[in-house]
């Protein structure tokens, strides 16, 4: 979803982009929540906490982002998803069992990288909330007009999220 987004050389295909985001955010949510939970034992609400912080961090991180990458979203998007894959290959399939430790794993532990597509995905939503209307009047669409064509691309996006009451 995030490369389609980079990639979109019309605004359907952002759409289609947007869906699958949508889609892949909601199921990392629920997957990465769940493992948090269970493989991290008594520590594992604590941990879900911590997940949800790095919500926070893709909030605050997106827009600097895209302001560093001169304002296009493009760039920002592929990168995101070569970190999402990199993320994939990297991240153990079964994470060993925790022990009885206290406070946080060490940031050596690989089960953090599933914290990575939340991070990407959170900023790449609070972004184009931030910049998709103004980046659509840059280019000669009326307020009104940016301001339905984001709603249409939060509106694919929130289904994308909720097509998990359907596949799971």
């Amino acid at each position: 979803g995030s490369a389609l987004l980079g990639l979109a050389p019309s605004w359907g295909l952002a759409l289609v982009g947007a869906v699958l985001s949508g889609t892949g955010f909601g199921m990392t949510v629920q997957v990465v929540n769940r493992r948090f939970l269970k493989d991290f034992g008594t520590r594992g609400p604590g941990m879900v906490g911590l997940v949800n912080a790095v919500f926070g961090g893709g909030a605050i991180l997106g827009p600097f982002v895209v302001l560093m990458a001169g304002g296009r979203p493009g760039p920002v998007l592929l990168g995101a998803a070569a970190l999402l894959a990199l993320a994939a290959a990297l991240a153990p399939p079964d994470p060993p069992r925790p022990g009885a430790a206290r406070g946080l794993p060490p940031l050596a532990d690989r089960r953090l990288l599933l914290l990575l597509p939340i991070l990407l995905a959170v900023g790449i939503e609070v972004s184009l909330t931030g910049f998709g209307a103004s980046a659509l009047i840059d280019r000669g669409l009326s307020p009104e007009a940016a301001a339905r064509l984001v709603s249409g691309f939060f509106l694919a996006y929130l289904l994308g999220r909720l097509s998990l009451l359907w596949l799971s």
